[in-house]
């Protein structure tokens, strides 16, 4: 059956004012419509995510040491060891500390922005062709105005880069992406809402002069600031169904306030005023929710007596339709073929504000997210817990088998006969000290005590369950993808070479950098990216607009430092083999980018830019006198080892002639029977006449080892 459409005309015949009043309540019951509608959704949502959040519970439990509730009631049931060994919260912690140390490096940042890539203009550098004069009479070519060009967009970008480094510390963004990364390594997501605008009333003084002199006068300015908020996963929920955010047509978001927050929204544009002081009058309408997430929150906080005293307010982001909008007082062009993109408040059903995008068709998702382990099934991904569950289950179970097993190996177990012997306490349970009797019935029949009591001994298996905990904590690093080596484990096993351990850090971030590009995909490209946007449109000042690249530099800082830096002096030492090549290098780069690598504070350990400069200039003035070659060097020490070497062996020819001489004459005196000294003095031969011939000797033999001749 087809349905008309009732075109009938109901203001016929009523006064201006009726009409109004007809108007205000078609509006009032379309934003009614649209409140329960919305609400019917959320709820609708709430329930479809429940398993998701008994798995971030389970998850939590994990990663605070307890035990899921059926676990531990099992386990108390026989009477077990409650041990639980907390590898989950080490684990989750290290990798946390990992992916936050290369997303927000403390010497740098994880984004930059540059002019975007003109291929006409990279041709045009090139070129020599000349277009004009200067007003000096310089010939100027295509080249130099491609490279004015470069240098000007070059200048603009880091303007921007300023101003947006300026934001991002003003809305505390490292702090609030140090909060999004702990939610996705624990419980698999983490999102983060941005850029939004903060409305701030500010006082500015002015002077006003009069005959009596200068008067202050303060005007409340209204300063818009973009803002980025980190977004408890609990009270996030995309559309069903799907596995990623951009796939997610709309989103919801709650938000818990308490009465002092719901008057300060009054203070924001847009909300509806009665509204507010309609839900301010009622109680708190958070503890009537179905929240029994929160309860269980509180109870693995050890919170069991707190009450929820807050109002739920839900946001809704997505399509709306213009008579949705107009019905809320929104100004828009009403045609039933357009939707626009904006938020929508509303509390137990009830709109209290609509409006549109700040950025509208500009922007991409108002809500970015990042997933430690991505899910194909989910858009909420899966944490470190969720990942290693097993290896700390059975950690756990290892642990507590070594418990049990030693606790009955130290006591072992009792057998008696209760007809013949019996507890003095009527118990029989084992404690020290403890009297047992024999009854009456034993006497005559028993002989010896030991036939009717006895304690029986269970064996230890400690060797056995400890490879099974040991291969736990095994089988626990390859679950996290962090093995100790990445946890600064500096076992026996462990490689000493410089090398070897360069190459293991390597193999050990290579997870790592899966997740890091992953945040760089999920996180800083799209915020900044927005974030930029929203400066193009907003910003007053035109000096810092242009068109800009973002990109993200958290992958490519997960490079290792290591080998960044040996290639880093490769290049030095290449820089420094020809003087060519020394006056060709941009040396004050060259330092900065040293002292990056090696992770030091530059301002406090080199000179300003300009002595930087200066020391350069004054240094390829008067540069230093090349090295010699390394072949002259080479020949230079043969002829000084060769000169050593004919000295000493002269030396030693000298030291052999005398002493040869000495021995003959030894040899002559003893034949004439006589001394030295009387063989010397006999032979009328003074000690000066003696050195004289010798010296004299020792002249000619030295000649025939120049000459190959006497004299």
């Amino acid at each position: 059956m087809m349905m008309v459409e009732d075109k009938t005309d109901y203001t016929q015949g009523m006064t201006p004012e009726q009409r109004e009043r007809r108007a205000i309540e078609e509006r009032a019951a379309r934003l009614s419509a649209l409140g329960q509608r919305l609400q019917a959704e959320f709820d609708r949502r709430v329930n479809d995510r429940r398993h998701v959040e008994n798995r971030w519970l389970e998850d939590l439990r994990q990663y605070n040491g307890q035990y899921d509730p059926h676990v531990l009631a099992q386990i108390r049931q026989n009477e077990g060891s409650e041990a639980f060994i907390n590898i989950t919260r080490t684990k989750t912690d290290a990798v946390e500390a990992r992916i936050t140390d290369y997303v927000l490096p403390t010497d740098d940042r994880n984004w930059d922005i540059r002019p975007t890539a003109m291929p006409e203009l990279a041709e045009l550098e090139s070129s020599t062709q000349s277009i004009g004069t200067t007003p000096e009479g310089n010939t100027l070519t295509a080249g130099d105005l491609a490279a004015a060009v470069r240098e000007v967009a070059a200048k603009r970008a880091a303007r921007m880069r300023d101003v947006m480094d300026d934001q991002l510390a003003e809305a505390g963004y490292n702090a609030t992406i140090r909060e999004v990364i702990h939610d996705a390594c624990v419980l698999g997501i983490g999102i983060l809402k941005g850029p939004i605008v903060r409305h701030r009333l500010r006082r500015s003084w002015r002077a006003l002069k009069d005959a009596t002199g200068s008067v202050y006068v303060a005007d409340i300015i209204e300063d818009r600031r973009p803002h980025a908020v980190r977004v408890d996963p609990w009270n996030f929920y995309p559309q069903s169904g799907v596995v990623r955010i951009q796939d997610s047509e709309s989103e919801f978001e709650r938000h818990l306030l308490t009465r002092q927050q719901l008057r300060e929204l009054a203070k924001q544009p847009g909300f509806d005023r009665d509204a507010l002081r309609r839900a301010l009058a009622a109680a708190p309408n958070a503890p009537n929710v179905t929240l029994d997430w929160r309860i269980q929150l509180r109870e693995i906080a050890g919170d069991t007596a707190s009450r929820d005293e807050r109002y739920e307010l839900i946001e809704y982001t997505g399509p709306i339709e213009a008579a949705d909008l107009i019905a809320a007082g929104v100004e828009v062009v009403d045609d039933p073929l357009a939707e626009y993109h904006g938020n929508i408040w509303f509390m137990n059903g009830i709109v209290v504000k609509a409006a549109l995008s700040v950025m509208g068709e500009h922007a991409q998702k108002a809500y970015k997210v990042f997933n430690y382990a991505r899910d194909d099934s989910t858009i909420f991904g899966r944490g470190v817990p969720r990942q290693m569950r097993t290896s700390q289950a059975l950690a756990n179970s290892a642990l507590r088998m070594m418990q049990d097993n030693a606790g009955l190996a130290v006591g072992g177990q009792l057998v008696y006969m209760p007809g013949y012997v019996t507890p003095a306490d009527g118990n029989p349970r084992m404690t020290p000290r403890k009297t047992w009797h024999l009854t009456s019935e034993a006497l005559g029949v028993v002989s010896d005590v030991k036939q009717v009591f006895g304690i029986v001994d269970i064996p230890l298996h400690l060797e056995w369950l400890q490879p099974l905990f040991m291969l736990a904590l095994r089988l626990a690093d390859e679950e996290s993808q962090l093995p100790m080596i990445a946890q600064g484990d500096q076992a026996s096993h462990i490689t000493k070479t410089k090398g070897g351990m360069s190459i293991l850090m390597d193999a050990a971030n290579v997870m790592l950098r899966r997740s890091v590009k992953a945040f760089d995909d999920g996180i800083t490209v799209p915020f900044i990216t927005d974030l930029y946007t929203w400066n193009m449109l907003f910003h007053p000042d035109e000096e810092i607009k242009g068109d800009y690249t973002c990109v993200a530099r958290g992958s490519s800082a997960l490079m290792e430092r290591e080998q960044q830096l040996q290639a880093f002096q490769m290049f030095v030492q290449f820089l420094n083999s020809h003087p060519v090549f020394q006056r060709l290098a941009r040396w004050d780069q060259v330092l900065e980018e040293g002292a990056r690598l090696l992770r030091v504070n530059r301002s406090s350990l080199l000179e300003s830019p300009e002595k930087i400069a200066q020391a350069i200039r004054e240094l390829q003035a008067n540069p230093p006198q090349p090295p010699p070659d390394p072949r002259v060097l080479v020949a230079q020490i043969n002829a000084q080892a060769e000169q050593q070497i004919e000295a000493s062996r002269q030396a030693l020819q000298k030291v052999m002639h005398d002493a040869d001489v000495q021995v003959r004459m030894h040899e002559i005196a003893t034949r004439a029977g006589l001394s030295y000294e009387q063989f010397v003095q006999s032979l009328g031969l003074d000690r000066m006449k003696l050195d004289s011939e010798n010296q004299r000797f020792n002249a000619e033999m030295l000649a025939k080892m120049r000459t190959g001749s006497g004299i």
